[in-house]
């Protein structure tokens, strides 16, 4: 499994939400998403859920937060590695 390629995060239709979206993964049946407010420690990231669309709205943030986001395809052999950050300031 490959990476989730161009993982983009913009500001969501109410406070404290954020859009993500990225490309599809042909062999992914779901995808994993973390959030963190402090990307540098690794003990840090939370698993918020999980999908099977490219696409999800991430709900419940602090507004006026820097929130970094990631996402990983699920596929038949398991997890793929994580994908680049995102982040954005949260509405």
């Amino acid at each position: 499994m490959t990476p989730v390629k161009k993982l983009s995060c913009t500001s969501g239709d109410h406070d404290g939400q954020l859009d993500l979206a990225w490309d599809r993964h042909e062999s992914a049946g779901s995808y994993e998403y973390q959030t963190t407010a402090n990307p540098m420690d690794p003990a840090s990231w939370t698993t918020r859920g999980s999908v099977t669309q490219s696409k999800v709205t991430l709900s419940g943030l602090t507004s006026g937060q820097r929130s970094y986001v990631r996402v990983r395809a699920i596929g038949p052999l398991g997890p793929g590695p994580w994908s680049d950050e995102a982040s954005k300031m949260v509405p």
